[in-house]
């Protein structure tokens, strides 16, 4: 439990991170917007990257003249396969007149490729990371109601099983099985417990355990696991 937690909250911190990186470089985009000048430049080079699968990245290396016949050469943080063979044709720029060395490839994903980028990993990671977190909080809250107001039966423990739903570092976490035989009509109404992790077969001392329902709805019930040991 503690290692999925570990896992999650890394998850969800980088998220965060990322998150931050796209509001800080959607305000730089918008402020190239609001105070830049548009001018068009000339691909003068490629500087190729390769990645591990042996693809190529082309990003343009860029010169433009600015209103004051200043010459600056960049060098585009944005590149891909499209710019192959682009050498020599010109090309949109959008350049801040105060520090003209900061300009960006005058598109959509010119100016704003970084925050588009940051955003989908952040978004990612805050969803793989919080959404569990979410979960986890909504149903605590569940448990302590149903503890609270619920209506305790004892059920006979009826077996451990492995949750492979979930998966945390290649393992499953345990469930403990309690099964009600309704013999008037001979139907099972089956029990799980929340997800523990570790196997609690060694630590269950007793036949049955305690389930809290839901008066409301039989469906909903909680299985006091509380005899089980902590992991500290």
């Amino acid at each position: 439990m503690r290692n999925k937690n570990i896992i999650l909250g890394v998850f969800l911190v980088v998220g965060i991170l990322f998150l931050l990186g796209t509001v800080l470089t959607l305000y730089s985009g918008v402020s190239k917007v609001n105070k830049g000048i548009e001018t068009v430049g000339i691909i003068i080079d490629l500087d190729v990257s390769i990645s591990d699968d042996k693809s190529k990245s082309y990003f343009p290396i860029i010169e433009f003249t600015t209103q004051d016949n200043q010459k600056i050469e960049f060098r585009s943080s944005m590149g891909g396969s499209s710019y192959r063979g682009t050498i020599g044709q010109p090309i949109d720029v959008l350049y801040d007149p105060e520090k003209p060395h900061d300009a960006v490839i005058n598109s959509l994903f010119g100016i704003y490729g970084l925050s588009i980028i940051f955003g989908i990993f952040g978004g990612i990671f805050t969803l793989i990371g919080g959404i569990p977190f979410a979960f986890g909080m909504v149903r605590k809250k569940k448990n302590a109601r149903l503890l609270r107001e619920g209506t305790p039966i004892q059920v006979k423990i009826t077996g451990i099983e492995k949750n492979t739903m979930i998966q945390i570092n290649k393992k499953s976490p345990y469930q403990i099985i309690a099964d009600v035989h309704d013999k008037s009509i001979n139907t099972i109404k089956r029990y799980k417990s929340d997800n523990i992790y570790f196997d609690p077969t060694p630590y269950i001392d007793r036949e049955n355990v305690t389930i809290y329902i839901d008066k409301n709805n039989a469906n909903k019930y909680y299985m006091d696991v509380s005899f089980l040991p902590k992991i500290k």
